[in-house]
């Protein structure tokens, strides 16, 4: 198993990307199209993780957001998804 997982997701709400979003991105509208969908990403992501404990860090709390806002948006559980704590500053 690899150490590291990546994918864009296809927006399923705004498909066209905003030349800053891909700006601040470096993400482009052809990968996006290309990209799976949430419920594909997340499912290869659940897969990938396998049933060994794993650590899931972010960059910051507007991942966890985004993660959870996607999950109820497209109706998908997260009980693979134990304990979510941000660091100590």
């Amino acid at each position: 198993m690899s150490d590291l997982i990546h994918s864009q997701v296809k927006p399923s709400r705004q498909s066209k990307l905003t030349p800053a979003t891909t700006e601040f991105t470096g993400v482009t509208q052809k990968q996006v199209d290309q990209a799976p969908t949430f419920q594909e990403a997340l499912g290869s992501f659940k897969e990938w993780l396998g049933e060994d404990t794993y650590y899931l860090c972010t960059w910051g709390p507007d991942d966890k957001y985004q993660l959870i806002s996607h999950r109820h948006l497209h109706k998908e559980p997260l009980d693979w998804l134990s304990v979510h704590q941000a660091p100590q500053q």
